[in-house]
C-alpha cells in the first residue's frame, strides 16, 4: 500500500476481507491511541464492514468516518 500512497500514514491493506480489516484496524488503533479524527478509505465493501466493526468495537463512532468504493464482487 505505501508504494500507492506514500504519505499516507498508518496505510494498510486488509486484502479485501471483513476479518482482516477488522484485525488490521484494531491493531492501528492500538498503535495509535490519541488519534480521534480518523478516515479510513475501504476498496471493498466487505472491507469497509470490517472497518466498520473495528471502530464499534473501540467506542470510535462519533469521530471516524469510512468510506466504502463498492469494489466487491
Amino acid at each position: 500500500m505505501e508504494k500507492f500512497v506514500p504519505h499516507a500514514s498508518n496505510a494498510g491493506d486488509g486484502k479485501g476481507l471483513r476479518d482482516e480489516t477488522f484485525g488490521f484496524v484494531m491493531h492501528s488503533l492500538r498503535r495509535h491511541p490519541k488519534a480521534r479524527r480518523i478516515l479510513i478509505s475501504a476498496a471493498t465493501d466487505e472491507s469497509a464492514l470490517g472497518a466498520r466493526a473495528a471502530i464499534e468495537n473501540a467506542g470510535l463512532t462519533r469521530t471516524v468516518a469510512i468510506m466504502g468504493h463498492g469494489g466487491s464482487q
